[in-house]
């Protein structure tokens, strides 16, 4: 996807997700134990959003997930974009930097 920023012009690689497809691929992590998660959290809020989610096959026989109405599934999505990202991206390659120019947390508080 092409933009503009102050006259630079770049682009976004783009992809097309469905959400059955986010929720179907983390819900066969779990199922296999590729994909496993710490109790740690908001652990309890995920596992109550990831099995309140409603799936709904349509007439095409295609599936759809939701939240039921008043619930959330923002959790279950946060994670399946993060497994989505490390699975799809190679790890990132450090690059090895002097010690005086590594930066520490108390600079940014």
């Amino acid at each position: 996807m092409p933009f503009a920023i102050g006259g630079l012009k770049s682009a976004v690689r783009r992809w097309t997700l469905s959400k059955s497809e986010l929720v179907e691929a983390i819900s066969a992590e779990l199922g296999n134990r590729s994909l496993r998660i710490a109790r740690r959290g908001d652990w309890e809020i995920l596992q109550v959003e990831f099995s309140t989610m409603e799936r709904t096959v349509r007439a095409s026989g295609s599936a759809s997930y939701a939240a039921p109405s008043g619930k959330h599934d923002d959790l279950v999505m946060a994670l399946s974009l993060a497994v989505f990202g490390c699975r799809r991206f190679e790890r990132p390659r450090l690059r090895s930097c002097p010690v005086e120019a590594r930066v520490s947390a108390a600079g940014w508080t």
